[in-house]
């Protein structure tokens, strides 16, 4: 634990030992169940405003950054608990409502507060699959934009003829304008041009004997890539 976790647990067992004390201390004349209601009320709100202050929402070493889709919903439903719960607690000393009423009225916003939790969960969660969704769509693509690089590179190590070897460059080049997709027919296609990726690395090992089955080899990988660049 470093310096300032150490500073930040001392302050918060700090105050909650003085919302205690002070309760002790000035609400002697209040009933021993009802300065107990209170004392836990009161402790929470507390604990509430420390984890704004002291404990960062967002994980920065999270890719999806979920906590800032939920931080919305989150700092609302603290800043309703914190005034509906206050609003009892200082109702029930000043109109010296009965242990019943008050004890209902803090269920009441604890409940709210629970409810609000399980919405920010759910919005965290939305948030981090449409995160995982986008980067797999992605890593899709970078996966295949390297295949064809790996092809590219490797019949540059060939005697392959030139205009042949341009062919290849250019589709290196035409993969910049394939958008990520995750529908099932763009990535049957971009499994159908991994397979023809992995038919043309067969067929450089002997560019001579193959050359008619590596062109239209890239022939039928041309036709795929412009029916994938339409998703």
């Amino acid at each position: 634990m470093n310096a300032k976790n150490v500073y930040i647990t001392l302050a918060v067992l700090i105050g909650f030992g003085m919302i205690i004390g002070g309760f002790i201390v000035f609400g002697g004349a209040l009933p021993t169940n009802i300065r107990v209601l209170d004392i836990i009320v009161s402790c929470m709100v507390f604990f509430q405003v420390c984890e704004l202050f002291f404990f960062p929402m967002v994980n920065m070493r999270s890719g999806a950054k979920k906590e800032v889709g939920m931080m919305g919903i989150h700092y609302t439903v603290i800043k309703i608990y914190t005034v509906l719960a206050l609003i009892v607690l200082i109702a029930g000393i000043a109109a010296d409502l009965s242990f019943k009423i008050q004890l209902f009225g803090q269920l009441f916003a604890f409940m709210l507060l629970l409810v609000g939790r399980f919405a920010t969960l759910l919005s965290g969660e939305h948030v981090e699959a449409v995160y995982d969704s986008e980067t797999a769509k992605t890593e899709a693509k970078v996966a295949l934009r390297r295949h064809f690089e790996q092809i590219d590179n490797m019949a540059a190590t060939t005697d392959l003829d030139a205009a042949t070897m341009q062919r290849l460059s250019d589709l290196v080049e035409e993969m910049r304008y394939v958008t990520p997709s995750d529908d099932a027919e763009a990535r049957a296609l971009d499994a159908r041009l991994h397979d023809s990726l992995d038919d043309i690395a067969s067929l450089l090992r002997d560019t001579r004997a193959n050359a008619d089955a590596i062109t239209r080899e890239i022939d039928n990988i041309v036709r795929t890539l412009n029916r994938r660049k339409q998703y």
